[in-house]
């Protein structure tokens, strides 16, 4: 009671004073957060620059690259086309090695150390530089990758010809698919800062090989090879691994100092570029900014404690009950009014008060009925989600019907996989119908559109199908019975697309028809060539009067049949389709293996193509002739 005593007598001046501190403390904790935010954007800010300073790096240098790859295919396609002799090859060699690609101004010198020509076997026929003529490059793994089939390939950190440091860049000429000759030219490291177009106001860019050797680095003079092995790096590991690598302050491996700064990986060869800058230079005048902004705010703090203290004496009790009652409004559910009769402001506040408290009352209420009928919207989502997810299952199953693996002489593989989730379905289908112990149906098709009406389509066709089929040896025929039902059945922005055919395993004929879907193709392994089914009609439920055509093809002991659906070939990466080059390529490479692990690897890569998912459901069924 006696120290109760003591404040109650204490001036308003005194309590003013005290409540001037507790406001100020907060104000003073938000110019910190205010300031730590400034601190952070400024970070956030310099480590997107420094990622798309470094993704700039990159595409010049994937630029610079390709313009030296096709400099190669120039001057290879020259020597051959002209049956060029060994010494107007080096005579063209040579120009070529004093050349500078486009991006390289006149004041710099050509990028290259040597170009040389070589056999298909890496020996080099002609060189810009003589006295390396002769020498067998085949065991160099640029130069191997081309001789093994690939069209270019980049080596990594090496000596070059000339004992500059640099990297070798391959290009395999070709007749068709037989390699005649191989161009590679050695690229001087330090011909990079010329290229990059990589000057900063701060900081550095950096190009890393596979290997994890530095190749370039802006603002460096020179750089020892014993310093170039960056492999052990965190930020050169996540590079090369595939991720973007960001640190708001490393240890970075030439000088030891603290960077910000970002490092990418360049997919397209397997190498990274960064760019960092000095903790410092970014921080530095954030420090000034926070010592300003500091002593302003203390100069400010201390006249508003002056002007505190004076005007205390013009502050009424009733303020200092108007302030008690505010502050007790949250803790008692804003339900407690506040009376005062002071004619005043202070009146006026205090009613105020009151008004918003019986809002805020209000508004509670209501939050509470929307939370209640929330919940019971959810309920009822609920139930109609687990009813479609169930009517989904039905569907899609009936979609995908059990084939036996080995029917007679055929081996048959077939995998589906969707592109969506939950309970929505796509309308792709296919079906294996036994007609007879020596014939059997062949069916793959898809329905535009989504989710269970397109499934249902699916289903209805499917059905028709194997209704006529059972009665009826021609395709086609089959095909126009089921275009007609289809077009009373479909609504008309819905269309099918269908590949119908009939195998004789005694004959080894399949007789068959295409309604505009996408042609199966036939891989012969022993001579590793493809023949497409190209000939089709128009697509099913569009136009009464379209006709269908039987076509007939023999099949041999040891061909693979594959039939599939626009998911599999309209996988794509930002600007590329996997397309019919990229299904003929998986077909290959897995022909040998049983063909459901055939259907479900081509399944695979395409999915793995367009970045680890499908854009679109996608099937794909494959028959080997056994």
């Amino acid at each position: 009671m006696r120290y109760y005593a003591r404040i109650k007598h204490l001036s308003i001046r005194t309590k003013l004073f005290v409540i001037y501190i507790l406001i100020a403390m907060p104000l003073i904790a938000l110019l910190a957060n205010a300031l730590y935010d400034q601190y952070q954007t400024r970070l956030d800010e310099t480590i997107i620059v420094r990622a798309d300073v470094a993704r700039l790096t990159a595409s010049n240098f994937i630029l610079f690259v390709d313009q030296i790859i096709s400099t190669e295919i120039i001057a290879g396609d020259t020597i051959v086309d002209e049956h060029l002799s060994t010494t107007a090859t080096t005579r063209l060699l040579a120009r070529v090695a004093k050349s500078r690609p486009t991006g390289i101004i006149k004041a710099h010198a050509s990028p290259f150390s040597d170009v040389v020509f070589m056999d298909k076997n890496g020996v080099v026929v002609a060189a810009s530089i003589p006295k390396v003529i002769g020498q067998n490059r085949a065991n160099i793994s640029a130069i191997k990758a081309i001789i093994n089939g690939k069209v270019s390939a980049i080596g990594n950190l090496q000596i070059n010809s000339d004992g500059q440091l640099g990297f070798l860049l391959t290009t395999g000429i070709r007749s068709g698919n037989t390699l005649i000759g191989i161009v590679s030219a050695s690229i001087k490291a330090n011909s990079l800062a010329s290229i990059m177009g990589a000057a900063v106001s701060q900081g550095s860019v950096n190009i890393v090989d596979s290997s994890g050797h530095l190749i370039f680095l802006s603002q460096t003079a020179s750089i020892p090879l014993a310093k170039r092995n960056w492999s052990s790096e965190p930020f050169v590991k996540a590079a090369l691994s595939g991720k973007i690598y960001t640190s708001t302050g490393l240890m970075f491996p030439i000088d030891r100092s603290y960077r910000i700064g970002a490092e990418i990986p360049i997919r397209e060869i397997g190498w990274a570029a960064g760019s960092f800058v000095p903790v410092e230079s970014v921080l530095g005048s954030i420090r000034q900014d926070t010592i300003l902004s500091a002593l302003f705010v203390l100069v400010v703090l201390a006249i508003s404690l002056f002007l505190a203290y004076l005007l205390g004496n013009l502050i009424a009790k009733s303020l200092i009950t108007l302030k008690n009652r505010m502050q007790a409004a949250p803790q008692t559910g804003f339900t407690e009014h506040i009376y005062l009769q002071t004619g005043d402001e202070i009146e006026d506040l205090a009613n105020s008060f009151n008004q918003m408290q019986d809002e805020i009352i209000a508004a509670q209420a209501k939050q509470r009925k929307l939370q209640e009928e929330l919940r019971d919207r959810n309920k009822e989502l609920s139930k109609l989600y687990e009813r479609q997810k169930s009517i989904a299952s039905v569907l899609q199953e009936s979609l995908l019907p059990k084939i036996a693996q080995k029917i007679n002489n055929l081996e048959i593989g077939l995998k589906f996989e969707s592109a969506t989730e939950a309970a929505l379905v796509g309308g792709d289908f296919f079906d294996f119908i036994e007609l007879s112990d020596r014939k059997f149906g062949i069916v793959i098709g898809d329905v535009s559109g989504k989710g269970i009406g397109a499934a249902t389509l699916a289903t209805t066709i499917r059905n028709t199908i194997r209704a006529f089929a059972y009665g009826e040896p021609s395709p086609a025929t089959v095909i126009r019975k089921v275009n007609e039902i289809a077009i009373l059945e479909t609504p008309p922005s819905i269309f099918v697309t269908l590949f119908c055919g009939v195998f004789d395993t005694e004959t080894y004929e399949l007789t068959y028809t295409n309604a505009a879907h996408w042609p199966p193709v036939v891989y012969n392994p022993s001579n590793q060539t493809f023949n497409t089914l190209e000939v089709g009609g128009l697509p099913l439920a569009m136009f009464p009067e379209a006709d269908y055509i039987d076509y007939l093809m023999k099949l041999v002991p040891g061909l693979v049949l594959a039939l599939y659906t626009d998911g599999v070939v309209e996988s794509r990466t930002a600007d590329k389709l996997f397309g019919m080059s990229g299904l003929e390529e998986s077909i290959k490479k897995y022909a040998l293996l049983p063909t459901s692990e055939l259907a479900e690897n081509t399944i695979r890569d395409a999915k793995a193509f367009g970045g680890g998912k499908l854009l679109d459901d996608a099937a794909v069924l494959a028959i080997k002739i056994i």
